[in-house]
């Protein structure tokens, strides 16, 4: 109950403060007039902005074509019009005397340099400096104001009043930073020799937009003879030496080979790229030791660009660094830009590897064309032996499990050797049935007489002997081998009433030969000439 009442009493004791009323009304009064004159001033002075603008556009409309005439007036033009001239002139030295139709003047004239050129310009320049509209810029100059400091430089610049060169380089140091590059501009502007003298004298970073600001100046000049630039690669100002870095690559300066080696080792890493670009660039082979030492100790970015360079400049030596890099680099970018430097020095060093199918084997490209190579010669070979009919048959051989057309001519021709062999066999056997039905009705007159000891000594004759011997194992031969055929002729019937339905070639004829007619010839009279011999032998033997 303490703790409760104390915690109580606490409470109580806060309480917000009592303020008078009157104050009140006082401060809302206070805060509503100041909200009240804010807003007003904001009104009037956004009038008076909106009158001065209508107003000044009013008078350029009166102002341009007063100008215009001045721009393109002609000497040679006829009295009226140069009266007109006169009269033109006359009025504008009194528009001169009012302040604020010499800053309509000078807006005109701006804005018409933005849209001329050549002689053109040159004239609206001279018109401006005769109507000496450039002593208001110059007053410009001296005021504390840096908007209206840098406003005047601008105006200068864009005049080309070549006068204030010396007037506004004085601004390239200033401390205050738009000045500073308004002046840093104007002073490459307005003279060539303004680069040399900014990079000679200039103490303050120049940032990237200004380097190409200047860049863009020096390139839209006319019969410019650029500096060499290898003379501010020695400068204490970082920011020097990296724009003279690309100065010289600009403009092709490769005399400096040995600054840009050093440049290299640099600290900065936009130095030490800008010179590993113009190393690549202009082909300096003498810098690839130094790029080899400092790879170990550069950022990732310098890696690649080094690896990018030694690619186009590297040689056969270089493969070993290279090599140490895809083995102990742990960065998959510097990894796989060592592997395509490498490719690029010894083309095909590394093939695919990711997502190959490893089960699929394969040989070489060069066995291939080999084996390829050694089949046409024995294709042409077999298609030489065919065409030959002189060669013999026992060397020709065919393809059983080949398919074949029907349609095709070759298949054709092999269709109707098979009916001529076997229209062959069949001649052979009914040759040697008709032989074998005439032995027994053959004439025997022919024969000679034979006395009863002349076939006694006949039968003991030894020689005789071994005559019939022969002559018996060559009747065993012929009736075996027309076995033989008897059976061939079986099987191939046989064989060809199978083809009907089944229309496919039998594997069972892979043995026999190709045969030639002169040889079924020479095979048919020495069967008849032997079955002859044998009939007289049998004949007389009966006898």
């Amino acid at each position: 109950m303490e703790i409760v009442s104390q915690t109580y009493r606490s409470i109580m004791l806060i309480s917000a403060p009592k303020i008078h009323t009157d104050l009140l009304w006082d401060l809302t009064i206070l805060f509503s007039g100041l909200g009240i004159l804010f807003f007003a001033f904001v009104f009037i002075f956004r009038n008076r902005l909106s009158a001065k603008r209508s107003k000044v556009s009013h008078q350029k409309k009166i102002l341009a074509p007063i100008i215009s005439n001045f721009l393109f007036y002609e000497t040679d033009s006829t009295k009226e019009e140069n009266y007109e001239y006169i009269k033109l002139k006359i009025e504008i030295r009194d528009l001169l005397k009012s302040p604020f139709s010499r800053l309509v003047l000078t807006e005109i004239l701006l804005d018409l340099q933005k849209d001329l050129s050549g002689d053109s310009r040159n004239r609206l320049y001279k018109l401006y400096q005769d109507l000496e509209l450039h002593l208001d810029a110059f007053k410009k100059l001296k005021s504390w104001r840096w908007e209206l400091v840098s406003k005047g430089i601008l105006e200068l610049a864009q005049m080309r009043v070549l006068v204030a060169y010396g007037f506004i380089k004085k601004f390239i140091n200033d401390k205050r930073g738009v000045v500073r590059k308004q002046a840093q501009i104007a002073t490459v502007t307005l003279k060539h020799e303004g680069i040399a003298y900014f990079l000679d004298t200039t103490r303050y970073g120049i940032s990237e937009w200004q380097q190409l600001k200047l860049l863009d100046v020096l390139r839209n000049f006319e019969d410019f003879s650029p500096p060499r630039f290898k003379a501010w690669l020695t400068s204490k100002n970082r920011d020097v030496v990296l724009f003279a870095l690309r100065l010289i690559k600009h403009y092709n300066q490769n005399d400096a080979n040995k600054s840009m080696i050093e440049l290299v080792k640099h600290r900065n890493d936009q130095i030490k790229s800008e010179a590993i670009q113009c190393i690549k660039d202009f082909g300096v082979f003498e810098a690839l030791y130094t790029l080899k030492s400092v790879f170990r100790n550069s950022k990732v970015d310098i890696k690649l660009q080094i690896l990018d360079t030694i690619s186009s400049l590297g040689k056969e030596e270089d493969l070993e660094f290279l090599q140490t890099i895809v083995n102990k680099e742990s960065n998959f970018l510097v990894k796989s830009k060592a592997i395509s430097t490498i490719n690029a020095i010894a083309p095909e060093t590394y093939v695919p590897t990711e997502g190959i199918d490893k089960n699929i084997a394969t040989k070489n490209f060069e066995n291939n064309v080999e084996d390829n190579s050694t089949q046409l010669s024995e294709v042409m070979n077999n298609k030489e032996l065919k065409k030959d009919d002189s060669l013999p048959a026992a060397n020709l051989k065919e393809d059983s499990l080949e398919i074949q057309d029907h349609l095709d001519p070759k298949f054709e021709d092999e269709i109707i050797f098979d009916l001529c062999f076997m229209e062959e066999l069949e001649d052979i056997l009914t040759e040697f049935n008709e032989l074998d039905k005439e032995v027994d009705y053959l004439p025997l007159n022919f024969l000679p007489l034979v006395s009863e000891e002349e076939e006694l000594k006949s039968n003991t004759d030894p020689k005789t002997d071994e005559n019939s011997d022969v002559e018996r194992k060559e009747i065993l031969k012929e009736e075996s081998f027309k076995e033989e055929l008897e059976a061939i002729l079986d099987k191939i019937k046989t064989h060809n009433t199978d083809n009907v339905v089944e229309g496919e070639k039998d594997s069972d004829l892979e043995f026999l030969p190709f045969v030639v007619e002169t040889n079924v010839e020479e095979k048919s009279e020495d069967l008849v000439e032997t079955d002859n011999e044998n009939i007289l032998a049998i004949e007389v033997n009966e006898e």
